[in-house]
């Protein structure tokens, strides 16, 4: 976790008012290869650097294994599909092979070099900005992306090519 972007919620959520929404936060990323995200709390605006994967790690939940209906693991879960399926809308032809290959990868070593693989970057940015603000281990992010490329190698056999993205794009907001 980045203790220093967390603050900056977390002093939203104390200045708030029990029972209205008076302030909105935005984080954006501003820039995939540095990790350069803006992040406006009300009227005021905050640039950071998401800190590198390896840094983010906490104690995590470290369950034997992953259960999906588990809520601890959702937010885990839900971001790396909405970043899957995000990525999906930006590029056209990404296939469930492209999305096999990036998390076959990311499945053995999270922090790998990305090279020319912008599916990889992408996940990686937005699991650094999830991290920062979340306490999940390196091996619950492992866990969380095996488990989401067995959903992809199921969906492959049973739905083609696309099988999995057409699925996750109707459940997932990107």
């Amino acid at each position: 976790m980045d203790s220093e972007i967390s603050s900056l919620f977390d002093s939203l959520a104390q200045t708030a008012e029990p029972g209205k929404l008076t302030t909105i936060a935005k984080l954006a990323i501003i820039d995939h290869s540095t990790g350069e995200l803006e992040i406006t709390i009300g009227d005021v605006t905050h640039r950071r650097f998401a800190k590198p994967l390896k840094e983010l790690y906490g104690p995590g939940i470290n369950a034997p294994s992953l259960d999906v209906t588990s809520e601890e693991y959702r937010p885990l879960l839900m971001e790396i599909e909405r970043s899957i399926t995000a990525f999906d809308q930006r590029r056209s032809r990404l296939t469930d092979a492209m999305v096999a290959s990036a998390l076959n990868r990311m499945g053995i070593n999270p922090e790998m070099d990305p090279g020319k693989d912008e599916l990889v970057r992408s996940l990686q940015m937005d699991l650094r900005v999830l991290l920062s603000l979340n306490d999940y281990s390196r091996q619950d992010l492992i866990q969380a992306i095996r488990k989401i490329n067995k959903s992809v190698a199921r969906h492959t056999r049973a739905d083609g090519p696309r099988g999995y993205l057409d699925f996750i794009s109707k459940y997932v907001a990107s």
